[in-house]
């Protein structure tokens, strides 16, 4: 009996020893895989904190912008000496920064190398600043699994402009606002609204014709006798032009500029497109022209003794640059409305609205005026035509 019992103690203390000995066995591993498991993840967050560069086709983050800017200058600055130009060529980047976000490696290098040739007439300069540009997107791609090459890729030239049917002789650089083309239907709307403006103003009027050259430019003056002020006008006109070529400003071939008409009460406007909706250039100088608005302009400032006349025709020949150098987009919604009011309020209150803020700046900087860098960034934002130095 006792032998049993002893028996009996002996199993059951075996068996608690043996679970005790699963549950440190359990215990043993358990630990081991979590801290294999938290190994692991320690790894991978190591190595996912470390900066990874954006992939080529991949839109850049302000961060990496910033850094390819950073780099871009730099190779500005190892292959173009003459600090001007430096300063023009980032003058013109500092002014597109906001359009450049979103925007890849790639696209990036494109629209400023297409800045620097805008300025940079210097072929060799241009290639070395094109390789370079190209080396700064390369050294921000992943360099595991590089596919080999037997000779080096050519670089792509800059992409094409976000905006068809630009004349190809603008600075691609002042491309700034990106419309869907217009349908034929709203081209035929504006052309006519144009044509329909210049015949309402000058039907049934006998216009004697003047045809004026300088340095080489030919335009034409369609004179009404019935002005009062045509001798004033005339001369300013002839002035105005004047200004503009010899600021070396690209005027628009067949120019004309009708100076009268048969509505009393109209002022100056500037006719872009015709019934075709092909580019023209046209402005009519009604009888108003003389009279003082309502509000500021840069026409009124009489700066330099120069006289209204004169400065209107450089405003209006502004508008028609401006178009010329958005061509369609010149039409679309990202022009209608108010300007910056911070920076009107700098240049005059009539350019409250975006073209006339354009067009005030254009005048005003042609005849000698100056503004600050906030001024010029608005107007080329608004895709203002190039401002000669």
């Amino acid at each position: 009996m006792k032998i049993k019992n002893t028996k009996k103690e002996f199993n059951r203390i075996s068996l608690q020893r043996a679970i005790i000995a699963c549950l440190i066995l359990c215990s043993l591993m358990i630990c081991f895989g979590t801290a294999t498991f938290t190994g692991k993840q320690f790894a991978a967050s190591k190595l996912s904190a470390q900066p990874q560069p954006t992939p080529p086709n991949d839109p850049l983050d302000d961060d990496g912008l910033q850094a390819l800017i950073e780099k871009l200058t730099d190779s500005l600055g190892e292959v173009i000496e003459d600090e001007d130009t430096q300063n023009s060529i980032t003058e013109k980047w500092d002014a597109r920064m906001e359009s450049l976000k979103g925007k890849t490696a790639k696209q990036v290098t494109d629209l400023l190398l297409a800045d620097v040739k805008s300025i940079v007439k210097d072929t060799e300069a241009v290639s070395k600043l094109q390789e370079s540009f190209a080396a700064a997107i390369a050294d921000g791609e992943p360099a595991d699994e590089p596919e080999p090459v037997e000779s080096p890729e050519p670089v792509e030239s800059p992409a094409p402009p976000l905006v068809p049917n630009i004349n190809q002789s603008v600075n691609p650089a002042l491309r700034r606002i990106a419309e869907e083309p217009l349908t034929q239907v709203q081209k035929d709307i504006k052309g006519k609204a144009e044509m329909d403006i210049f015949e309402e103003r000058t039907n049934g009027v006998a216009f004697t014709p003047e045809e004026v050259t300088y340095k080489g430019l030919t335009y034409t003056i369609y004179k009404d006798s019935t002005d009062k002020d045509l001798k004033v006008k005339v001369a300013g006109v002839k002035k105005g032009l004047q200004i503009l070529i010899d600021r070396k400003i690209d005027t628009p071939k067949g120019l004309r500029v009708y100076i009268g008409g048969n509505d009393p009460n109209a002022r100056a406007v500037a006719l872009k497109r015709d019934r075709q909706f092909k580019q023209v250039a046209i402005v009519v100088l009604g009888k108003k022209t003389m009279v003082p608005l309502d509000v500021k302009s840069i026409s009124q400032s009489k700066f330099k003794n120069l006289d209204k006349p004169t400065i209107t025709i450089i405003h209006e020949l502004g508008h028609i640059l401006h178009e010329r150098s958005l061509g369609e987009a010149f039409w679309g919604k990202r022009l209608q409305g108010d300007a910056d009011s911070k920076q009107v309020v700098k240049v005059s209150f009539y350019g409250i609205k975006k073209r006339e803020f354009v067009a005030e700046v254009f005048a005003a900087w042609i005849i000698g005026m100056t503004f600050d860098k906030d001024v010029i960034k608005e107007y080329y934002l608004l895709g203002g035509p190039q401002l000669p130095k």
